[in-house]
């Protein structure tokens, strides 16, 4: 019995062997060619189409561009008389891969050929520089084995580091800036370069490399623009023949455009408003509109003095003329001395200030202050000049004051007497004068 038992043992386990052995279905390990793994490549989102290499998806750079993304489809053939069912992903490599890569699970009838899962896109950034061999392993319910699973390897993929093109960072000008003439263009870039410029338009010419730091390398071009608006382009090519450009618009001063007022002068300014030198000096006239234009102002002191002690011959009279020229309006003219009958005389001549037309003669003695009216007659007598006087007179019998401007002649002895005093006892007073010039 025992003999007859082993006979059957020995039946059973050569027809396990034997379904096994002829069991053709993808989840025997290793059987590859029953499951894919095929790499998509993408740029922006938007799937590009690279061509196979002798060695499989070797290729850095597929047609149509760079790539920054890949994505898998898993592709599988049940090639077994049985469906499987509850097929899911259980591993895979690298971790980017596998987080990428959905839960979802999938069957296969006999015989039938489909995509189980496609991956989510993976950013390629994270593999530059190096050779990765994408992995994975699923699993399946096979209704005669039970559990069992396939896996798959990609091959070597090499992600080479990608060159991009130079940077290109503007100093000078700025976006819509405004400079004078000549201009010195300054860029930076951050790798070694042939740095061109395009000045509106023109042909481009080689910029001067100028030193700076690495990855920060500055360079110059020096040019003389005429006034108004202009637009200048930067270019940039690397070794490996990557380019960059970059533009820009600004505006080129035009100098000596206009004038205005400033600080009581007259200045240039350009048409970006900065002020330049000094067009004109008003000097004591004043400033407005752009013009010198005549201020009115007050002269306390006159240009000239001429004193007299001896007036028309009489006795001599001794004056302290410097009351008379001090400023100050309370101290008045006096005589140290005087013998008998005696007069005195005060000329003051005024450089008339250019633009004035008129003046105002302001006369202080005992009889007050006045405001004395230059006439015509005296106006007219110089184109430079204004004389004016002023006259005492002091005697037993008479005594009196005269204030008088020079008319050229007409008058006694070519003056004009604007105000005089009434005749009176005691010698007389005065102050100070002054002229105001319109």
């Amino acid at each position: 019995m025992a003999k007859k038992n082993n006979i059957i043992y020995w039946i059973i386990g050569i027809v396990i062997f034997f379904l096994v052995i002829t069991q053709t279905n993808i989840f025997k390990k290793q059987e590859t060619e029953m499951l894919g793994l095929n790499i998509h490549y993408y740029k922006d989102g938007v799937e590009i189409f690279p061509t196979k290499g002798f060695f499989g998806f070797s290729i850095v750079t597929p047609p149509g561009g760079t790539y920054d993304q890949i994505a898998f489809d898993i592709p599988a053939t049940n090639t077994g008389d049985v469906p499987i069912t509850n097929i899911q992903i259980v591993d895979a490599s690298p971790l980017a891969f596998k987080n990428a890569l959905p839960s979802t699970t999938q069957s296969l009838l006999i015989g039938e050929s489909k995509t189980l899962w496609t991956s989510g896109l993976i950013d390629t950034v994270q593999f530059e520089g190096q050779i990765i061999n994408f992995w994975i392993k699923i699993l399946g319910d096979h209704p005669d084995l039970g559990t069992t699973y396939a896996e798959k390897y990609s091959g070597d993929i090499t992600f080479e580091t990608e060159d991009p093109p130079p940077i290109i960072t503007v100093a000078i000008p700025e976006q819509g800036g405004q400079y004078n003439s000549p201009i010195t263009f300054e860029i930076y870039t951050n790798e070694i370069v042939e740095a061109q410029i395009s000045i509106d338009g023109g042909i481009k010419k080689g910029m001067n490399y100028a030193g700076g730091a690495p990855f920060n390398l500055k360079w110059v071009y020096t040019s003389t623009l005429s006034g108004g608006a202009h637009s200048v382009t930067f270019y940039a090519t690397d070794v490996g023949l990557n380019t960059a450009e970059k533009s820009v618009s600004f505006e080129i001063c035009t100098s000596h455009l206009t004038y205005s007022c400033y600080g009581g002068d007259i200045y240039w300014y350009d048409s970006c408003g900065v002020r330049e030198e000094k067009k004109e000096e008003c000097g004591t006239f004043m400033c407005s509109g752009g013009a010198c234009v005549f201020s009115s102002f007050y002269q306390e002191t006159a240009d000239t003095y001429s004193f007299t002690d001896d007036w028309a011959g009489s006795s001599y009279c001794a004056f302290d003329w410097n009351k008379f020229k001090d400023g100050n309006w309370n101290s008045y003219l006096t005589t140290a001395s005087k013998g008998g009958a005696c007069a005195g005389q005060a000329t003051m001549t005024y450089n008339k200030p250019v633009g004035a037309t008129s003046t105002i003669w302001k006369v202080k003695d005992e009889y007050g202050t006045k405001n004395l009216n230059i006439p015509s007659v005296c106006w007219s007598a110089s184109s430079t000049d204004l004389t004016l006087r002023y006259r005492s007179h002091y005697s037993s019998s008479s005594n009196f004051l005269l204030w008088e401007c020079y008319d050229g002649g007409t008058g006694h002895e070519g003056f004009n007497v604007l105000w005089n005093s009434p005749s009176r006892p005691g010698f007389p007073v005065a102050y100070e004068e002054a002229v105001t010039w319109n």
